[in-house]
């Protein structure tokens, strides 16, 4: 069984302060000869602004992973979920509601929505190669998926849907066994959605502390290319 989360709040200071939060779970379910099928659950949750603007996805994935011989394995998944966008007028001001002294809260702003939120469904997919002598920890994965493959509709007025783009996804991580207890770490990313690009590449080292219970610690840096420096 595996467990991730993450949480994150940027820009507090300034008034489109940014809160996100992930968790997901994923475990081997079930194990035949070669064959390996894993089951897993996602949800996504970010909100930004004065009109709370928030992206909500939850969703369930499953992959079906088949050994190549001894030291390989090609592994393909699939992914099914729920995206929802809302926002908040309510912390919102219109020209309309200024009486030329100040805003009035309680004065129509004149603006026509049809609503305020929007659920689509969404479909993923993926394929990963693995590479794993069982001689050593020396390990090799390159995977590639995309996101929002139904390219879904969303919009906030009946009249107006727009498409979700297509984010494509490519991961490379590897690990080379160069000491009894010690290793040395590798990875990368690139993400492409429409016009947004990120490319990530790091490196560093893991100390094995108990390796019959694969106890470690890792410390690592890596870049996001023109952007950032990550401990």
């Amino acid at each position: 069984m595996r467990f991730a989360g993450i949480y994150r709040s940027q820009w507090n200071t300034v008034p489109v302060s940014y809160r996100s939060f992930a968790g997901a779970a994923d475990w081997k379910a079930i194990r035949r000869n070669t064959n390996l099928l894993s089951v897993g659950f996602l949800l996504q949750h970010d909100r930004a602004g004065d009109a709370a603007l928030t992206w909500t996805q939850v969703g369930a994935t499953a992959a079906v992973t088949q050994a190549m011989g001894e030291n390989q394995a090609i592994g393909v998944g699939f992914g099914f979920g729920f995206v929802q966008r809302a926002f908040d007028l309510s912390g919102l001001t219109f020209k309309n509601q200024w009486t030329g002294d100040a805003f009035n809260a309680a004065l129509p702003s004149k603006e026509t929505l049809n609503n305020s939120t929007g659920l689509t469904p969404t479909l993923a997919a993926g394929l990963n190669w693995h590479y794993g002598p069982g001689a050593s920890r020396n390990r090799l994965d390159i995977g590639v998926g995309g996101q929002h493959l139904n390219r879904p509709r969303f919009g906030f007025d009946k009249n107006v849907k727009n498409r979700l783009p297509m984010r494509i996804t490519a991961n490379l991580s590897g690990a080379l066994q160069v000491a009894e207890q010690l290793d040395a770490v590798a990875f990368g990313a690139l993400q492409q959605m429409s016009d947004a690009r990120e490319t990530l590449l790091g490196g560093g080292l893991r100390l094995h502390l108990d390796p019959a219970t694969a106890t470690a610690v890792q410390v690592s840096i890596a870049a996001r290319l023109g952007d950032a420096i990550i401990p």
